[in-house]
């Protein structure tokens, strides 16, 4: 369980830890978009580098512009609406396989890339029990984590812990990388617009 997580070489933080989106960016939103699904637009510029869902079930990696979700069992409607959030025009990847993933049946980690910096990102994909050291290990080996589930608060990665509890409070999230990085939340960009729409 979460072998690829334990295997992973841990990545190099891009900025001064923080286990919190508040922390990370204290300007952010914190109404709550229960379950809305990242709505940025296919018009925003530049193309965020990881989009996440409101409940934390579906994300995409977005690499060169394109989409590499987590789930290769995501719908119809999930699959489109990561997409045109990141401005791809087709069916988005999967995550799985690439060579910047690593990938488990209950987790996938991926290096993130961006200039000179390096993220380690963990995701959980299943609904198994995760045994605590095991998860509090594989946290600690994280810059962020991103889960439908609540993680125990052993979790603690170098930089952002997107579980249910954080995310209820924020909906969906794009994230920009860089010698900046910055995390969007769809109140924050689009307010009540129906691409804050919800994620199934």
């Amino acid at each position: 369980m979460l072998a690829a997580a334990k295997q992973a070489t841990p990545g190099k933080p891009a900025k001064a830890p923080a286990t919190t989106i508040a922390q990370a960016q204290p300007a952010i939103s914190s109404a709550a978009i229960s379950e809305a699904a990242v709505g940025l637009g296919a018009s925003v510029a530049p193309s965020p580098d990881l989009l996440i869902t409101g409940d934390g079930r579906h994300l995409a990696v977005v690499k060169d512009g394109n989409p590499m979700i987590l789930r290769d069992r995501a719908g119809d409607y999930v699959r489109s609406l990561l997409a045109e959030a990141s401005g791809f025009d087709g069916d988005p990847d999967i995550l799985e396989g690439q060579l910047l993933s690593d990938c488990s049946r209950d987790a996938c980690t991926a290096s993130l890339r961006k200039g000179n910096s390096e993220w380690r990102l963990l995701a959980t994909r299943s609904s198994t029990r995760i045994d605590w050291e095991a998860i509090t290990s594989a946290c600690a080996s994280a810059d962020l984590i991103v889960s439908d589930r609540r993680l125990p608060r052993g979790c603690a990665p170098r930089w952002l812990k997107l579980d249910a509890t954080g995310l209820r409070q924020t909906g969906g999230l794009a994230i920009y990388l860089g010698t900046t990085p910055r995390v969007d939340t769809v109140t924050d960009r689009v307010g009540a617009h129906p691409w804050g729409e919800f994620a199934r």
